[in-house]
């Protein structure tokens, strides 16, 4: 799929046959829902119950919670295609991007209340007043911190929503509600790198009017893992014995998790005391620096916590950002550490969890061994890797890498594309796998029967001939 046509065929397509039950079979029940509420704004037959989509009524298939789900196909190629120019820098660790700088806003009422430099909150409000947007699709709270989605379309609405609230929540339940009750033409959307995946399949064909809802700026934010609300409460209060109810702002700086009460006294805690509440989806997501985004934000690398990281992608965001900085909304810095920001994006694109012991010892009947097992394994989950990275994961020898490689392409466990190697589906690869064992097993099946067993029944019937009984050779 590396077309235009292609993608949007793909997308406005309503009769391929799949609905809820294989969204739930692919997405809800292998626990990598994302909760962006996609599927819930888009069909009135589905709805959130305990932070999972449920289907109400009958399934009429007409495939659009499964199509626009940011976990099912995703053309990278195709939308790379589409909203870079190729002006862009092209970087593995951080994506396509045309500059990056440090900024934070002018205004104290934002700083006071925002994340860093409020550049997200600056942003959405200047395109709102120079008529840019018309409103965007945001996460206010209660307040418990609860996260509530919410259609905002005046700055103090955006205000409202300024702050990061660390907890998951369905951001893209309100679309339905910005195009049929607000009737929007140009809206905004702020959030985490899996999100945006499900609102770039929106922008390209929006599914529920051809001439609201229609997305101009996308901005996202840095994200190593998001949590759960309930066991980040649940966490909060009962390892500080305060009531979430007091906290007057979250923050993550420097490794830390940090609170900030409403009495001015400040908690911290190591980030990865936190690992356990991360959602379950987090493990499989490589994007940590928003690549699909017009514009990345986060607080990684920029050395003073009144500044943001800005990593401008598209020309869209970059002519925005650079109107901003004209009208004196935002003052800019080139003190950007980005290896920092590389560093941490690297850890997220390298993350990998172990595969259960017995389900390697079951593959080693394919003839592999256990290092060249875990290669592959390793590349299904990281989606891609040259050989630089796969080298610095396995820790391999140059030489020995190369021939475990090859080795992995001859059998068709992997597939080498301009540089970079992915796993072939092991749906695929264990159908071919059986199928040469079945055929193997079968020709040594036919040896045993036309010669060993052959020998060895003369051989029984000449030393046994006093207890020999011709019908135990009947099958």
């Amino acid at each position: 799929m590396k077309t235009r046509d292609e993608l949007t065929n793909y997308l406005e397509n309503c009769n391929l046959g799949t609905g809820f039950r294989e969204l739930e079979e692919y997405v809800i029940n292998k626990n990598n829902c994302i909760l962006c509420g996609a599927c819930v704004s888009l069909c009135p037959r589905i709805q959130m119950e305990d932070s999972t989509p449920v289907l109400l009524e009958y399934d009429s298939e007409c495939s659009m919670c499964f199509r626009y789900c940011a976990r099912t196909f995703f053309p990278t190629i195709d939308i790379k295609n589409r909203i870079f120019t190729g002006n862009e820098k092209k970087d593995l660790s951080l994506g396509m991007y045309r500059s990056s700088v440090s900024a934070k806003c002018n205004s104290e009422e934002i700083l006071e209340k925002s994340q860093n430099g409020g550049i997200a909150t600056t942003l959405l409000i200047h395109a709102l007043e120079c008529n840019y947007i018309d409103g965007a699709l945001l996460i206010d709270r209660d307040e418990n911190w609860k996260p509530i989605p919410v259609v905002a379309r005046t700055p103090e609405e955006i205000m409202e929503c300024a702050g990061t609230k660390y907890a998951i929540s369905p951001s893209l339940i309100t679309y339905e509600q910005a195009v049929n009750k607000y009737n929007l033409k140009k809206l905004a959307f702020v959030g985490m790198p899996c999100q945006i995946l499900a609102v770039r399949k929106l922008q390209m064909f929006p599914p529920l009017s051809d001439v609201y809802g229609r997305f101009r700026l996308i901005i996202g934010l840095f994200c190593s893992s998001n949590f759960s609300y309930d066991s980040l409460k649940e966490f909060v209060e009962s390892k500080f014995h305060i009531s979430i109810s007091d906290v007057k702002k979250f923050d993550i700086s420097k490794g830390k998790f940090i609170i900030y009460l409403k009495d001015d006294s400040i908690h911290k805690i190591d980030i990865k005391e936190l690992k356990s509440l991360r959602w379950s989806s987090c493990i499989n997501c490589k994007d940590y620096t928003a690549e699909f985004a017009d514009i990345s934000l986060g607080n990684v690398g920029s050395d003073d916590d009144n500044f943001t990281s800005v990593l401008i992608r598209t020309e869209p965001g970059e002519s925005l950002f650079n109107d901003a900085i004209a009208k004196q909304k935002i003052i800019v810095s080139e003190n950007i550490g980005l290896s920092k920001i590389k560093k941490l994006s690297n850890n997220k694109k390298t993350r990998i969890s172990k595969l259960n012991n017995l389900s390697l010892e079951s593959m080693k009947a394919f003839g592999l061994t256990e290092k060249e097992l875990r290669v592959y394994v390793s590349l299904i989950m990281l989606g891609n890797a040259n050989y630089s990275k796969l080298e610095d994961i396995t820790k391999s020898a140059d030489d020995n890498l190369k021939v475990l490689l090859k080795k992995l392409t001859d059998r068709r466990w992997i597939q080498k594309t301009n540089g970079n190697y992915s796993p072939v589906n092991p749906h695929k690869v264990f159908r071919n796998e059986i199928s040469l064992l079945r055929k193997k097993l079968e020709s040594q099946i036919k040896k045993i029967e036309s010669e060993t067993l052959k020998e060895l029944e003369e051989l029984y019937i000449k030393n046994n001939f006093t207890s020999f009984n011709e019908k135990d050779f009947l099958d």
